[in-house]
């Protein structure tokens, strides 16, 4: 501790003086300043809490328990236009006669009130409230430094028989009612006791709690009451009510839901939300980091949660990494959400694994509904997000709900679609440039026998997202090779046919052994069968499938790379992956808008190709015009509906050699 003579006080008080706006000795005992006299002597005058407008002492005096701790402290009071940032440290005083002074010296800067700064404290300190509410049941009232009330959950309102959003009015009832001893002691940072309550005649016994909030610099930020009615629980009991998730302590599925019911049952007015949440992939949080570190996340995620159902204080965890929190639509903005979302994420710092942490959210339209399903629907929701790889949020729609029917439609026939071969290939044509026949792309159509005809656009996206979609491709291979048999032997013996692989193939399937199994079982050769991979499949791991291709080749496979221009890196692939086939969409080069430029792309690549030693096929070729500016560039073959539209089995043999 710091000690000064009756002088260096002074000399100090002139020195600090242009430094800060308010330099004084404070006796914290009697709450008084102290002015050292020309003898030596020491005055007290006035109270320091009259400065900040106050008529008692502070409920937080930084002096008093600077004093008491032998340790500097800080914070902030406010009055009117002003914001008076305090600064206390313990001092002692050596006076003339020898005698010491303790007492408490406090530096003061005062700076215009800012009503942004402001609201940025009041949400610092609701965040703070979040993280000390220990009970779920119990009724929440806050207040800031200026001892404004500027929280209150339904619970308190119920409690106080106010009605919820009269937030000035259950201030005033409730500062008139509470008996906090723990004010007049600025020691107490908290404090329990019971009160009587009286309604029409009935009494209930509260037990209230009086709790200060500091953040991770012990500055002193607000404080707030826990209340609960004693005959509804015993005290030190916690809410069983509903039932508790052991390891967050907010309510599980079936406590929320009774929860929400009982909330929406309330007849709270304004528009209200059921906000969901899932982390993508995050079983593997615990098999590369372990289950402590996986607790640590779901915890963390949890107080977000209580953070952001703070009007409600309704939130629970449904299962897993599944969280959802009843809330108003006005407390929280999309930026909000997502700038904490990303802090959460940042807990895991690995190349292996990034953590994405989407929120699906259901606007409540119909109160009645089961919270269940208002939860399922915010599920819904987040299979918009399945893909994405950051944190992101989405909402539910009827047409989400259209969707949805559809999709398990399509994946509750697929099954049974395969067994009964309800999809049929198709062809479509692959010609040279003098018009002969070369061969076709097989290509695939559902016989639906509800829907009738589908085509792949209603049905390949779905099994894609399931992780369906290498069984139906598997289904292709093999209708293909086995038409390629049945053609040995005729006039059509002399056509290939190509097959497509896509990415979740590669992932989900031994390509290379697969294709051997298939052209051995039908009886052909690997040259007939040729092997379409879409470039962005290949981008995707360019080495490792660089190396298949060698390998397919090597057992006399041709392989073509499809979708030449979609990707990022389409130059730099055509150096790495040696393909027999380039396989160009116009559909690419129509989107330049430019014809004159798409005409020097494709001479490029085209002449490009030629040098590596590839030939090229032009799909979605559509005039005669594009057919004779291609051939004069050099492509090889071309496929598109100038020539023919896919078609069955039996319309493309007919056509071709009926």
């Amino acid at each position: 501790m710091a000690r000064f003579t009756v002088e260096e006080v002074r000399r100090l008080k002139e020195n600090l003086a242009p430094i800060y706006d308010i330099v004084r000795f404070v006796d914290v005992a009697a709450c008084a300043e102290i002015y050292f006299e020309d003898d030596g002597s020491i005055q007290l005058e006035g109270h320091c809490f009259s400065t900040w407008g106050r008529s008692r002492r502070c409920r937080h005096c930084t002096s008093f328990c600077a004093s008491k701790t032998q340790s500097k402290l800080e914070k902030d009071e406010i009055m009117g236009d002003q914001v008076f940032h305090v600064l206390s440290a313990p001092v002692e005083v050596v006076l003339a006669g020898g005698d010491v002074v303790s007492c408490a010296m406090e530096l003061v800067t005062k700076y215009p009130r800012n009503e942004a700064l402001r609201e940025m404290r009041d949400r610092d300190l609701l965040q703070l409230l979040s993280r000390s509410i220990k009970r779920a049941n119990a009724g929440a009232i806050c207040f800031n430094v200026e001892d404004e009330c500027i929280y209150a959950n339904l619970e308190a309102y119920r409690l106080f028989q106010v009605p919820p959003g009269e937030l000035l009015l259950l201030q005033r009832f409730f500062n008139a009612w509470v008996k906090d001893e723990s004010a007049e002691d600025p020691e107490k940072n908290s404090a329990s006791w019971e009160q009587d309550f009286f309604i029409a005649g009935e009494k209930f016994t509260y037990v209230v709690t009086g709790e200060k909030l500091f953040d991770v610099d012990s500055r002193y930020k607000g404080y707030y009451y826990s209340v609960y009615d004693k005959n509804q629980e015993e005290p030190g009991q916690q809410d069983t009510r509903w039932a508790i998730d052991k390891l967050t302590g907010l309510y599980n599925d079936e406590g929320f839901y009774e929860a929400v019911r009982e909330e929406l049952d309330y007849g709270l007015k304004g528009e209200r939300c059921i906000v969901c949440s899932n982390i993508k992939d995050f079983k593997l949080v615990n098999e590369l980091f372990g289950q402590e570190k996986g607790n640590e996340i779901l915890k963390g995620l949890a107080d977000f949660f209580v953070e952001i159902a703070m009007d409600s204080g309704v939130c629970g965890r449904l299962h897993g990494d599944h969280f959802a929190a009843y809330v108003e639509k006005g407390r929280f903005s999309e930026k909000n959400l997502l700038t904490r979302l990303e802090l959460i994420a940042k807990c895991i710092d690995s190349k292996a694994y990034k953590l994405n942490i989407h929120l699906g959210i259901y606007e409540i339209q119909e109160p009645g509904m089961p919270v269940s399903v208002m939860c399922d629907r915010a599920h819904l929701a987040l299979t918009l997000l399945r893909n994405e790889n950051s944190c992101r949020i989405a909402y539910y729609d009827d047409a989400l709900m259209e969707r949805t029917l559809r999709e398990k439609e399509i994946l509750g026939g697929f099954d049974a679609g395969l067994a009964k071969k309800e999809f049929a290939v198709y062809l479509q044509p692959q010609v040279s440039v003098e018009g002969a026949l070369l061969g076709a792309e097989a290509l695939v159509r559902w016989k639906h026998p509800e829907k009738g005809l589908l085509t792949p656009g209603q049905f390949i996206g779905i099994l894609e997202n399931a992780g369906l979609v290498h069984l139906l491709d598997h289904y292709v291979w093999e209708e293909a090779a086995a038409l390629l048999g049945r053609w040995q032997g005729t006039e059509k013996e002399r056509l290939h046919l190509s097959v497509n692989i896509s990415v979740r193939d590669l992932l989900h399937i031994d390509i290379y052994q697969t294709m051997l199994d298939i052209v051995k079982r039908h009886g052909i050769e690997p040259r007939k069968l040729k092997l379409e991979i879409t470039e962005t499949a290949l981008m995707s791991d360019i080495e490792r499938y660089r190396s298949l291709i060698g390998q397919l080749q090597d057992a006399g496979f041709e392989v073509e790379i499809d979708d030449f221009g979609s990707g990022y890196s389409s130059l730099s692939m055509l150096k790495d992956i040696e393909a027999d086939i380039l396989k160009i969409d116009m559909g690419f080069l129509r989107q330049t808008g430019n014809p004159r430029r798409s005409a020097v792309i494709l001479d490029s690549v085209i002449a490009m190709s030629k040098s590596l030693g590839m030939r090229v096929i032009t799909e979605g070729v559509e005039t005669q015009e594009q057919v004779d500016c291609l051939r004069e560039l050099g492509s090889d073959m071309f496929q598109g509906y100038f020539f023919a539209k896919p078609m069955p089995v039996e319309e493309f043999e007919a056509k071709y050699f009926g």
